[in-house]
């Protein structure tokens, strides 16, 4: 029913003097305009302001569907599929008829399907699946996955083989500090190293690399 059908119903219950009818009527004419402020929010990228909209509209009612398909509607436009279903089943759960039905449970459906296709990969996949997708990566990119986050970082440095054939350069570096922050992650992995004829380079070099126990290493280069 549109906003001013439903406006014009109101004054009508106004001059006939029916309370419960106007107050039913005004809270429909209230629905309907709340409902459109936050589509019209959602069509056009203001996500959040349209979030505010239809928490009102389920304040308003909250046994009536409208509020929470809204929100649904909204979390969707947003790409954020963790609360759609939830959403949705609350809004079937409530006067839905069969062709709605039809249309919330295939939205149902694409959300879960797309909030797998989102989920973290560390999650969802055995390590072996992983180990032989991040084998495809030069290490260079393997290096800046690590640095996504700490489950990332954590879970890669366990696919042991992804790392056992590691160069390390320092042919450019002055400080032995520098070289201290990547031997205790590279350890035996280390197979090609590249020095600095720098004579404080020289001193701290083969101290750090017996520490951090850097024994396998087939290729020794030095530049001056």
């Amino acid at each position: 029913m549109c906003i001013k059908r439903l406006l014009e119903a109101a004054l009508d219950s106004v001059v006939q003097e029916d309370q419960a009818q106007l107050e039913e009527t005004v809270q429909k004419a209230w629905t309907a305009i709340l409902d459109q402020r936050a589509a019209y929010l959602c069509k056009t990228n203001q996500f959040n302001e349209a979030m505010k909209y239809a928490d009102k509209l389920i304040r308003l009612n909250p046994t009536s569907s409208e509020g929470y398909r809204r929100k649904a509607d909204i979390y969707y436009a947003r790409l954020q599929y963790r609360h759609v279903p939830y959403l949705y089943r609350t809004c079937m759960a409530l006067s839905l008829n069969g062709e709605e039905k039809s249309t919330i449970i295939a939205r149902i459906s694409e959300a879960q399907l797309r909030q797998r296709s989102k989920a973290d990969p560390f999650h969802i996949l055995p390590l072996e699946v992983l180990e032989t997708v991040f084998r495809f990566l030069e290490v260079q990119d393997r290096l800046s996955c690590l640095m996504v986050c700490q489950r990332w970082r954590n879970c890669l440095l366990q696919l042991s083989s992804l790392w056992d054939d590691l160069t390390l350069d320092l042919s450019h570096v002055r400080k032995p500090d520098y070289a201290s922050f990547d031997l205790p992650y590279l350890g035996p992995r280390l197979r090609r190293l590249q020095l600095t004829h720098h004579p404080i380079i020289l001193d701290h070099a083969f101290p750090m690399l017996a520490h951090h126990c850097c024994s396998n290493i087939t290729s020794l280069g030095r530049h001056d």
